[in-house]
């Protein structure tokens, strides 16, 4: 099985695309897992960044042209706007 991705900054949501020749039950267990993986974001805090999911998320706020994603004792700064997020976190 080859992977690739393509990054484009460009896009509005992210996609993923699977092409085979038959849809095995390879294939199902891919897309099972796909859909099966919780949601999150990326934040960053002093100096790493973090995958925070979105469940654990509290609330967002945004202070001097930065938003920022509050979980329970730890705070991350995201790169979206409040406007984005709502948008991105519609579904």
């Amino acid at each position: 099985m080859k992977i690739n991705i393509y990054v484009n900054s460009q896009l509005k949501e992210e996609r993923i695309e699977i092409h085979c020749r038959k849809k095995t039950n390879k294939i199902n267990r891919i897309i099972a897992l796909i859909h099966a993986t919780p949601k999150g974001i990326f934040g960053k805090d002093k100096s790493k960044i973090h995958k925070i999911l979105l469940t654990d998320i509290l609330y967002f706020e945004s202070l001097d042209k930065k938003t920022f994603a509050y979980t329970n004792g730890n705070l991350y700064e995201v790169d979206f706007t409040l406007k984005q997020l709502s948008e991105q976190l519609k579904t």
